[in-house]
């Protein structure tokens, strides 16, 4: 059609441009681009830094070892004491941690007999004594410890300081216990006689 003013002169769907030196080439739209949402891990990176955001040297550390104590406190499933080994040396850079749940006896009710082995994990409030004190600094420091402390104090009130060590130094040795009450047990230490709590007994 070459009468401009024609209503059919401009029909084409895609108008064409001119190009001295490649001839005549169709003229493309560029397609809408939509906002591209930002990865899992951009949105984390940026909670991190958030978090970082106006805190001292000293305060992140602190919230560090919470986590890090968080994570301890845990019971991973499938390992020894519920605390895998590999922990140590992955936050080895935070420092020493010990997890401060109890290891509860498997023990239904209170039996005449129970044969297992010694738990001296049962108490939370032991478990610094069995993975720090005795390990590191030997029986006196942890009998020190003990008789400073209430709580182990009462947890262990009817014991004389040679059941106590018993206890501390034969954890995880199987015996057979002999009910005295039902708080306490008795059990043959290489012919020494020793007792031990109820909650002692794995």
């Amino acid at each position: 059609m070459k009468n401009a003013n024609s209503p059919y002169a401009h029909t084409a769907l895609t108008p064409k441009l001119k190009y001295p030196s490649q001839g005549v080439m169709p003229y493309s739209y560029p397609s809408p681009s939509l906002p591209q949402k930002p990865s899992k891990a951009a949105k984390v990176k940026n909670k991190v830094k958030k978090w970082f955001t106006g805190k001292t040297d000293s305060e992140v550390k602190r919230l560090q070892k919470d986590a890090v104590q968080s994570i301890y406190s845990a019971y991973w499933f499938g390992w020894p004491d519920g605390i895998p080994e590999v922990f140590k040396d992955i936050f080895s850079q935070y420092g020493l941690f010990i997890s401060d749940r109890a290891i509860p006896t498997t023990m239904v009710g209170t039996p005449d007999t129970h044969k297992s082995t010694i738990n001296a994990r049962g108490k939370a409030s032991f478990r610094i004594i069995m993975d720090a004190i005795y390990p590191y600094e030997g029986e006196a420091a942890t009998l020190k410890n003990i008789q400073q402390s209430p709580i182990m104090k009462e947890a262990v009130k009817s014991l004389n300081d040679g059941d106590i060590m018993a206890m501390v130094k034969n954890d995880g040795q199987p015996y057979t216990f002999e009910k005295i009450d039902e708080d306490y047990y008795r059990y043959d230490d290489n012919g020494d006689t020793r007792m031990l709590p109820r909650w002692a007994i794995a």
